[in-house]
């Protein structure tokens, strides 16, 4: 699949806002909506935050685009609070 067609909806960057009504995601690409009951997982790597909204879907968030330990965590507390889930620790 990778080597059809363009990948930019998979490997581009985008700007993901939590708001209270889900998720706000913006890219070149275009923009999408993501209700809060669409999440299925919250998990965290040492590098990373997987929001899971299906077995094979997630938005992937490099933690070091996130300014320090505070505003990680501040992200993290907000999707807990918005979604119902529970974080992960891999």
């Amino acid at each position: 699949m990778l080597d059809e067609g363009k990948q930019e909806n998979l490997f581009g960057r985008y700007n993901i806002l939590i708001k209270h009504e889900g998720i706000l995601v913006n890219s070149n690409m275009g923009q999408s909506n993501t209700n809060w009951d669409a999440v299925e997982r919250l998990i965290e790597t040492k590098e990373y935050i997987y929001i899971y909204i299906s077995s094979v879907n997630a938005y992937i968030v490099p933690k070091r685009v996130l300014q320090d330990t505070m505003h990680k965590d501040e992200f993290i507390n907000l999707i807990k609070q918005y979604s119902g889930v529970v974080k992960e620790n891999l």
